[in-house]
């Protein structure tokens, strides 16, 4: 039986043609295959990468792909011809009507929107040619794959566990998107926006993106008694889990989950604790906020200053309508925080969660509505 195949021929855009890849694409494809961030999550590409390794990918693996009944083009300037990129499908079930689509890009077409142009137009393409799931898979410290999925219209569905074999030899956990035929047009709407020029400032503290520099500075409030006391997940956190914590956190912000901000002295960029805004509710209408602090830098007012930073941005930028925080009975310090940025005390939940110590705690609810965030 003669395998289902993809129609031949070229997929033209405005700045685009993804044309058949071809021997002559053979040094730009080694030089883009070379550079460290194309094989970062491209664990399978030999490292490092000859201008051969691209001959030999040419001529066994990617010329053979519409008779295999995948397909594989080069992305290529529509004027010029030049490679800016590869784009396939790895994996099509004709059946089905499902495939995935997968691609790079060259460090010299970086940041101009190559990627989510070509997906949009290879995914409309396989549209009109029998396949009505499409699906993109992305490595959850892979924040620029996440990225071109949302702004090709692709939806967050859910998490892969241990689905990515990384070169050291790891398994991790990926993203699985996808744009189901009949969709609307990307981008998708983004319930947590990126901060304003990537942080918020009062002149005093900055508040950034965690991610995976801040390791080393985030284990070592983690595992303090203090934090494990009040933190709801139990026991003492790994270092290895902090590590991998901290360079997937940004999927969180980018799937609307949560919005987790480390806190820096602003005159010295010293790390100082972290916050974060928690989506909550069916409707992401209302935010959570959490905080800690490093002892070092306690007593300073940082956490009311960031507290009052991240309520303005959720309800101005963020769109919430009210903001919660949970504060432990015994924690008396943070409960002076939501005091001073103009929370309102609205009971105690009785025996609420499991502490890090294995002990039950009644955590005391606080909110805070547009109008009454208190400049103190």
């Amino acid at each position: 039986m003669t395998a289902a195949v993809f129609p031949e021929g070229d997929v033209v855009t405005e700045r685009l043609r993804l044309r058949p890849t071809v021997l002559s694409d053979a040094e730009d494809v080694a030089a883009a295959c070379s550079d460290p961030s194309t094989r970062e999550f491209l664990t399978m590409m030999p490292d490092p990468y000859t201008v051969e390794d691209a001959i030999e990918w040419i001529g066994n693996r990617a010329s053979k792909a519409h008779d295999e009944g995948r397909a594989q083009w080069t992305i290529a300037d529509k004027d010029s011809g030049r490679l800016l990129g590869s784009l396939g499908f790895p994996m099509v079930m004709h059946g089905r009507g499902v495939a995935e689509v997968g691609y790079w890009v060259a460090p010299w077409a970086r940041r101009k929107g190559i990627a989510t142009e070509a997906v949009v137009a290879a995914t409309d393409w396989a549209f009109a040619n029998g396949i009505h799931r499409m699906t993109l898979v992305a490595d959850l410290a892979n924040f620029g794959s996440q990225r071109v999925a949302l702004a090709a219209g692709f939806r967050r569905e859910s998490t892969l566990r241990g689905d990515h074999l990384r070169r050291d030899g790891s398994l991790v956990d990926s993203a699985l998107f996808a744009r189901v035929a009949g969709d609307p047009p990307g981008p998708i709407e983004r319930h947590l926006p990126d901060l304003p020029d990537g942080h918020l400032t009062d002149g005093v503290v900055t508040l950034r993106p965690l991610n995976a520099a801040d390791a080393d500075d985030f284990h070592a409030v983690r595992v303090l008694p203090e934090f494990i006391r009040s933190s709801a997940r139990p026991g003492k956190p790994t270092y290895e889990h902090t590590r991998s914590f901290t360079a997937t956190a940004y999927a969180q912000w980018l799937s609307g989950e949560s919005a987790r901000m480390t806190i820096r002295d602003a005159a010295t960029d010293e790390y100082a604790g972290g916050i974060d805004l928690y989506s909550r509710g069916m409707d992401k209408t209302t935010g959570m906020i959490g905080i800690h602090l490093a002892p070092a830098h306690q007593g300073k007012g940082f956490a009311t200053r960031a507290v009052r930073l991240v309520a303005r941005w959720a309800f101005e930028e963020v769109g919430v309508d009210r903001v919660e925080a949970g504060t432990a009975t015994w924690n008396e310090a943070s409960q002076a925080i939501m005091r001073r940025v103009g929370f309102t005390r609205e009971g105690v939940l009785r025996s609420y969660f499991n502490g890090g110590d294995g002990e039950r705690t009644d955590n005391i609810m606080w909110s805070l509505l547009p109008g009454e965030l208190g400049e103190g």
